[in-house]
């Protein structure tokens, strides 16, 4: 949790000093949570393809799935804006300032974030 609470400092370019804040939960979870859904063969989807192509009302889980993803993204993005403005320097402020110039989507911005939360999650 240290570590996790040290790497939203140099991500945000905001302190989090405690265990409870709003950001740091919604970041522990995601990462509970993403352990589930990588799991091979958990779904049927997976197994048989075709079901990500059948109607919402039939199998709504690939769509639910997708927009989960998507409003986390914006969620993560919308961090990384926010830390951005810091006058300390950090990870995410260096990444909005270089977005433009190495074409990354606002998608791509999410996940580079995502995934250095997951980093330093799993290094403790």
């Amino acid at each position: 949790m240290v570590r996790l609470l040290g790497s939203f400092h140099h991500w945000l370019g905001r302190r989090i000093t405690r265990k409870n804040d709003y950001v740091a939960k919604q970041a522990l979870e995601v990462m509970a949570n993403a352990v589930d859904v990588v799991i091979p063969g958990l779904f049927w989807m997976e197994s048989l393809p075709f079901l990500t192509k059948l109607p919402k009302w039939l199998y709504p889980l690939p769509r639910a799935i997708q927009d989960q993803a998507n409003l986390l993204a914006r969620y993560l993005y919308t961090l990384s804006l926010e830390g951005s403005q810091s006058k300390q320097d950090s990870f995410s402020k260096r990444l909005i300032e270089e977005q433009n110039e190495n074409g990354l989507s606002d998608a791509e911005v999410a996940s580079l974030t995502s995934n250095l939360i997951g980093a330093r999650e799993h290094h403790q």
